[in-house]
């Protein structure tokens, strides 16, 4: 097996693919359920964002207004140690596309532009390595000073 150290931490990469296949699939669920409330981001008008993103990236990428956002429910998925995360009131999360977002945020280009940041970084790295890079920083660094 595989063994990695990120920091102070030794990880079986092998032993952490059964848990990124489950928060996979959570993700894909999620992202399901919301489906045909996904606005496309090129659809929303803010004027700064076309100045930063490319129009292919503004119309890949979608956002869902939302009274409550859902972390992964890692601890029942059978990962411990991201209680905190799970717990967080976030006014916006990015899952893959799609970008969830409070509705008291709809205005705010910042946030969506922070989100359209996360989309970049999914397309980039792809789902498994940003999920175990997102997860291994959070343990590592915490919420407030992780990396990505």
């Amino acid at each position: 097996m595989r063994r990695e150290t990120f920091f102070k931490m030794d990880i079986d990469l092998e032993s952490l693919k059964p848990f990124i296949a489950k928060i996979d699939s959570w993700i894909d669920g999620y992202i399901s359920a919301y489906k045909k409330k996904r606005i496309p981001v090129a659809d929303l008008g803010f004027p700064n964002l076309p100045r930063y993103f490319t129009g292919n990236l503004l119309a890949h990428a979608h956002v869902v207004y939302t009274d409550q956002i859902k972390a992964p429910p890692i601890a029942e998925l059978g990962l411990d140690g991201f209680s905190f995360f799970e717990t967080m009131n976030p006014a916006g999360i990015t899952y893959k596309d799609t970008f969830f977002v409070l509705k008291n945020q709809t205005e705010q280009e910042s946030i969506h532009f922070h989100e359209l940041i996360h989309i970049i970084q999914w397309d980039e790295l792809g789902p498994e390595d940003l999920i175990k890079v997102y997860g291994i920083h959070l343990l590592e660094n915490g919420y407030d000073r992780h990396p990505l």
